[in-house]
């Protein structure tokens, strides 16, 4: 950092060493003298594409959300196929807690991955998306979005868990139940799997199927301790009875 400080000093109009001063503050985890130095470089070359991504990515490291949203737009407007860019501008939008605007640069990175094995993250983040809308269309299309990741990666132990999240809303248990089963054959100590697996089985209703369901929420407990909806599904258990 001090040698490329230096270098800036004697050239200040140099946008290279400006631009290593940058990438040496973000390196180091100082992402808002990083995102100073690549506004400075922004000045100099306003659409170096190097820069803006730089500058957009310290701006997001440094929680500056609202900038980094506006950053990534000048990307991707600058490069509508720049898949990187609209996944990172649907992170910040996220961030802003703009869900919508997180969807659609989704959609939009997904145009140019379609069918990659890169498209299988985003697939999940768009299932995820309308799956906590919760609608009854927004769940199929949750479970089109989920399943879409699975025929890339049939071992993918988050799609398959998100499959069976859909099932289950859609009350479906045995489905389900099959579902989470084959996430945990693709990650065995999936905590989470375990517990919504528990869920699924609560559903069934018959006895064997609550046992079956509280020894899912030990399972799940017993890979992660600090699982919190596990703890709170198996304590419903021991709770003593309520009394009118």
């Amino acid at each position: 950092i001090v040698q490329f400080s230096r270098a800036v000093e004697l050239g200040p109009k140099e946008i290279i060493p400006i631009q290593n001063l940058a990438l040496a503050y973000s390196r180091s985890g100082q992402y808002a003298k990083s995102a100073e130095a690549y506004t400075k470089a922004v000045e100099l070359a306003p659409g170096d594409k190097k820069s803006l991504k730089g500058l957009a990515f310290a701006q997001y490291k440094a929680g500056q959300y609202d900038a980094a949203v506006q950053t990534y737009k000048q990307v991707t407007e600058q490069d509508p196929t720049d898949y990187a860019a609209w996944v990172n501008l649907a992170s910040s939008l996220h961030s802003t807690g703009d869900t919508e605007g997180e969807a659609a640069a989704l959609e939009q990175a997904l145009k140019h991955v379609s069918g990659s094995p890169k498209a299988g993250a985003i697939h999940r983040a768009l299932g995820s998306y309308y799956y906590k809308k919760g609608d009854a269309d927004s769940l199929t299309r949750a479970g089109d979005e989920f399943d879409k990741a699975a025929r890339l990666d049939p071992k993918d132990a988050d799609a398959l868990n998100g499959l069976g999240l859909v099932a289950t809303r859609q009350k479906r248990p045995e489905d389900a139940i099959a579902l989470f089963s084959r996430s945990l054959v693709a990650r065995p100590k999936f905590a989470d799997a375990y517990n919504n697996m528990g869920v699924a089985y609560e559903q069934k209703r018959d006895k064997a199927s609550v046992e079956k369901a509280k020894s899912c929420y030990r399972q799940a407990l017993q890979i992660d301790p600090g699982n919190a909806l596990a703890k709170k599904n198996l304590d419903r258990f021991s709770a003593p009875p309520k009394h009118e």
